[in-house]
């Protein structure tokens, strides 16, 4: 049982660090392509 736990507390972990991550990455792409577009008009 507790290492059923332990593995899926881990695994919960993986997850939304991965999710936030991606986020993160989402905002910083998008902020570099409206900067790239206010420098070409």
């Amino acid at each position: 049982m507790k290492t059923n736990f332990l593995f899926a507390s881990i695994l919960m972990a993986i997850l939304i660090s991965g999710v936030s991550g991606l986020f993160i990455i989402d905002n910083a792409f998008a902020q570099n392509l409206n900067d790239d577009d206010s420098d070409n008009t």
